[in-house]
């Protein structure tokens, strides 16, 4: 009986020592496993867990498996650690595969659009047309200064003069316009001064514009033709002018002002906005008592010139100014030896010379364009009164 007893106490605690090895075992090999194999086996590692934890309750561990308590708890411990670390370093590496990853798609991307073999090509082109052109030069180097200098450069201007004709003549050169190539951006389907209507065609959608304008000199009040009156000869001119602005293009139909009173000009479609101009300041070259004779003023009732720029359109002391001036001009022709036996004078007072030239400044007609075969009035234009 006492022998069963012993026989079957040794055999538990063979089996608790061989338990103890296993759970050792185990957490070694753990320790050593991938964090993918970690990550699955966390259940080995609870049950090592509670399987000490068991023995301790219940009062049933050896003194062996005491022994190694401290030693488990050291492997659990490294253990952790080392999942963390390699949970950690496989995030690291990940992040950094996929930044990498970024930069690589980024060049490709880079490359293809900014075609490089193009580019070296045009750099290649530069390279050689600067080389190709260098002067031959001594010691010295390329200015001729200092000991023992034999270059043929003697200052900066004369660089700059080289580079112009080295590289800027002959690197960059402007398109011309009739050479069968269309060469964007600085040629595209035209019309009147823009684009390149040879080499790229007509720009699309334009309309014709009908301009017909004249000033008070063109006018004949009264039939008196005021252009070829000796006494308005050589009298200041207020200098109309004019120009029509396109928002479409962004710029001006015409390069310069246009003075011509009859005129047809293509425009695009969009905004297009008219601009009036005075050329010149005619009461800079009129005294006040000329303009009191000529419109029976009182000078120091007179205003003064407000306009900020001299091409201002509609400054009333230039206004009253240039009313003087042709006042003056139709009295001196009408009270003449020519006048008096003009019959277009006959009906003028000095009044009807006032009120007519008070209400002639700047331009008068009207603007037209045909659609589907009639003539259609976009603007009237009238000149511009001191009276409402």
């Amino acid at each position: 009986m006492r022998g069963a007893a012993i026989a079957a106490a040794n055999r538990n605690a063979k089996k608790r020592i061989k338990s103890s090895k296993d759970s050792v075992d185990k957490l070694n090999t753990l320790a050593h496993a991938h964090p993918a194999v970690l990550a699955t086996n966390l259940d080995v590692l609870e049950e090592i867990l509670r399987h000490d934890e068991g023995r301790r309750v219940f009062g049933v561990a050896h003194a062996e498996a005491d022994v190694d308590q401290n030693r488990r708890f050291r492997i659990l411990t490294g253990l952790i650690e080392k999942v963390e670390q390699k949970i950690s370093r496989s995030t690291s590496y990940t992040r950094l595969a996929a930044t990498f990853l970024f930069f690589v798609i980024a060049l490709v991307v880079v490359f293809m659009q900014r075609d490089v073999a193009s580019a070296n090509s045009v750099e290649t082109s530069f390279v050689n047309a600067l080389i190709s052109r260098l002067p031959v030069t001594g010691s010295g180097g390329y200015f001729n200064s200092g000991t023992g200098a034999t270059g043929v450069l003697s200052s900066t201007q004369e660089l700059y003069d080289w580079l112009s004709d080295a590289l800027v003549s002959n690197v960059f050169i402007d398109p011309v316009c009739g050479d069968g190539r269309c060469e964007a951006p600085d040629e595209y389907p035209g019309f009147g001064r823009f684009g390149c209507v040879a080499d790229c065609g007509s720009f699309d959608n334009v309309t014709v514009l009908s301009l017909e304008l004249m000033t008070f000199l063109q006018s004949q009040p009264n039939g008196i033709d005021l252009g070829t009156l000796a006494s308005l000869q050589g009298q200041p001119d207020p200098g109309f002018s004019y120009n029509i602005y396109s928002e479409t293009m962004g710029d001006w139909l015409w390069a310069d002002d246009m003075t011509n009173l009859s005129t047809a000009v293509l425009v695009p479609d969009g905004k297009l906005s008219l601009h009036l101009y005075q050329g010149n300041l005619v009461s800079r070259d009129v005294e006040p008592f000329k303009i009191r004779d000529a419109l029976a003023v009182v000078p120091s009732t007179l205003p003064y010139r407000v306009a900020a720029k001299s091409f201002d359109y509609g400054d009333a002391r230039d206004v009253l100014a240039s009313a003087s001036v042709w006042v003056r001009g139709l009295a001196e022709y009408c009270t003449g030896p020519t006048g008096l036996s003009d019959s277009s004078c006959a009906g003028f007072s000095d009044y009807d010379y006032i009120f007519k030239t008070l209400s002639a400044y700047g331009f008068s007609g009207s603007i037209r364009t045909t659609v589907a075969d009639a003539e259609v009035k976009l603007v009237n234009l009238s000149f511009c009164s001191v009276f409402p």
